[in-house]
């Protein structure tokens, strides 16, 4: 009996032991808990100083404009990829030159080459034609692409924020060009959005990137220009811009009239600036790698399907279409014809 007692009262014993463990294991883990989350919420508020610490002044106005300076004037280092031309780029332009001809190229023999292509004789003479033009194209697409990436190199080293109501004043520029360049087309910027199944809200995400891009953009080159002590003689202005003398002048005297001189200069002064800054870059170019070649090649040949789908398309509904005038014409011969056993008066043809 002593012996039960002891027993029972070692296992009492035993089960509080157990019972205190697990209180006390369960206390730490809370307070682990607790230290876990004060330190993830130290983490924030540790991430939260840092960001403001980096956070850039608003530029501040000087006169008429805004003054921005660089964290650097040395020349940018940027890396240009440059897309490769191959067999496959050559067929997608072939295909499309004959889509803006209303054929296609299973179609396009040497009689058809020198009929409608100026210069060319044969389907071979076409080929090296497009390929020509492909690299032609290349090479500028690469020099777009040198130029972006400089001046984006450039402005991340503004030391300054561009102020909200300068990129709003960019964007509705952008905007006015835009609906400009949609009504040399003769049409609307909302139908030409449209077709291109851009909606309002791609709109205002498309134009507030790019103006918030350019903005940088042209902040950074007003910098280096200042940096640089750039000039702009007036004699100057219309090569910068790319305009003929006469045109030039006109130019010229508008801004003039209407105020806008200083403005004109600043903007071609930019332009000189972004001449040197891309001239002086350190620029490395890349090439494709065999597996970005293969998935540019299998996009390019999914496109050409779209095209020979579209054209097999408009074939079937012309032919359709050209059925259904048929049959309608027939119907009214028979009718004024006083038949209607289908009999095909004198002289008709079936199209």
């Amino acid at each position: 009996m002593a012996h039960k007692d002891q027993e029972q009262s070692k296992n009492t014993s035993t089960k509080k032991k157990v019972n205190e463990s697990s209180k006390s294991a369960a206390k730490e883990a809370s307070h682990a808990a607790a230290a876990d989350k004060d330190a993830k919420q130290n983490e924030k508020l540790e991430a939260r100083e840092q960001s403001e610490l980096k956070r850039k002044p608003v530029a501040l106005r000087v006169g008429d404009h805004y003054h921005y300076t660089l964290s650097s004037y040395d020349p940018v280092a940027v890396t240009v990829h440059v897309p490769s031309v191959g067999d496959v780029d050559v067929e997608f332009m072939m295909e499309n030159m004959a889509h803006a001809n209303h054929t296609t190229l299973a179609k396009i023999d040497d009689a058809w080459v020198e009929k409608n292509l100026e210069g060319l004789k044969t389907v071979e003479d076409f080929k090296k034609a497009m390929r020509a033009q492909a690299e032609h194209l290349n090479a500028h697409y690469t020099e777009d692409q040198k130029t972006g990436a400089v001046l984006e190199a450039l402005a991340r080293r503004l030391e300054q924020e561009v102020p909200l109501d300068e990129i709003a004043r960019y964007r509705d520029q952008l905007y006015q060009a835009m609906k400009f360049d949609a009504e040399k087309q003769g049409t609307t910027l909302e139908h030409m959005l449209s077709h291109m199944g851009v909606g309002e809200a791609g709109l205002d995400a498309m134009l507030d990137e790019r103006a918030a891009q350019t903005a940088g953009q042209d902040a950074a080159l007003a910098a280096y220009a200042e940096h640089k002590k750039l000039k702009v003689p007036t004699e100057e202005i219309p090569a910068i811009l790319h305009l003929p003398p006469q045109q030039g002048e006109e130019v010229i005297e508008q801004a003039q009239k209407a105020g806008q001189m200083a403005q004109l200069e600043r903007t071609c002064r930019n332009a000189k600036a972004a001449q040197l800054v891309v001239g002086e870059a350190d620029v490395t170019y890349s090439h494709d790698t065999p597996e970005q070649t293969k998935a540019r090649e299998e996009h390019m040949r999914g496109l050409l399907q779209q095209i020979r789908a579209m054209d097999q398309a408009s074939v079937v509904e012309g032919n359709k279409e050209k059925k259904d005038q048929g049959n309608k014409k027939d119907g009214k011969k028979d009718e004024g014809n006083g038949k209607g056993d289908g009999t095909k008066p004198s002289g008709f043809k079936v199209v």
